[in-house]
């Protein structure tokens, strides 16, 4: 998790020069803008793929901020959500991941007593999985495959097996 957190914030940094990017910051002293807040918002339940990981879909709010004062604010922070929202789809962040999806982005009181921002929320998501894989990517990769149809099956029945080809399974 923290990787992907620096991860992001470091690809924001790099893609937007001109953001000031934190985590979990909060708005109670003056913050250099337009600014942007990223915050792990929940983990879902993924889809097991068998490697005994636990699968989880992380939900992102990022949040982007500029001061009212900016001129042309309103369209300004709208131009800077649609660009920050095409960067966010799609991108890996360099991490063993899916692709993040965006969810959508919406106006946002995040801090509604300061009045002093504009604000969006930008959300998206991306699938993950934590821990260490269960498959170590050893042993002897199959060449043959071969079925056989129960009871008919197991070593002495070997003889009796036939192989799969072009992905085609034996008929009875």
């Amino acid at each position: 998790m923290q990787a992907a957190h620096e991860a992001i914030q470091e690809g924001l940094r790099q893609a937007f020069p001109v953001l000031s990017v934190m985590a979990y910051e909060s708005l109670k002293e003056r913050v250099a803008c337009p600014a942007a807040f990223l915050n792990l918002a929940a983990l879902e339940p993924g889809d097991d793929v068998g490697t005994e990981q636990l699968a989880v879909r992380i939900r992102w709010e990022l949040h982007l901020v500029m001061h009212f004062k900016a001129a042309n604010v309103n369209l300004e922070i709208c131009a800077l959500v649609g660009a920050v929202s095409k960067w966010l789809h799609g991108n890996r962040f360099g991490l063993p991941a899916h692709p993040a999806e965006f969810v959508g982005a919406y106006p946002d009181e995040w801090k509604p007593e300061q009045r002093a921002y504009e604000e969006w929320r930008i959300e998206f998501e991306q699938r993950v999985y934590l821990g260490a894989s269960a498959w170590t990517d050893e042993g002897v990769i199959p060449q043959t495959v071969l079925v056989s149809w129960s009871p008919r099956v197991g070593v002495d029945y070997k003889p009796e097996y036939t192989e799969v080809t072009d992905a085609e399974l034996p008929t009875v």
